[in-house]
């Protein structure tokens, strides 16, 4: 399972896409590392308040991640949309 997982990331289009997938690597495998890999993707791919916020969201809850989701949260107040 873990090896699709990995294949997953590769396909992702979009934040929402990588977000799903970090989740699943917690949820689903209690893989904290490949987490943390999609969730540094969905950061780059992120594009608008929408993706920061949810982001954020998803890192504060599954991950517990609550420093990193904040810089999120103010990233989302920055956006222009």
């Amino acid at each position: 399972a873990s090896e699709l997982y990995h294949k997953a990331e590769g396909k992702a289009e979009d934040c929402c896409d990588l977000i799903t997938l970090a989740e699943c690597f917690i949820e689903k495998l209690g893989d904290g590392e490949g987490a943390g890999r999609a969730y540094k993707n969905a950061e780059i791919r992120a594009e608008d308040s929408v993706d920061f916020s949810c982001l954020a969201e998803s890192l504060s809850e599954i991950l517990g991640n609550k420093e990193w989701a904040q810089r999120l949260f103010q990233k989302a107040k920055e956006c222009k949309n």
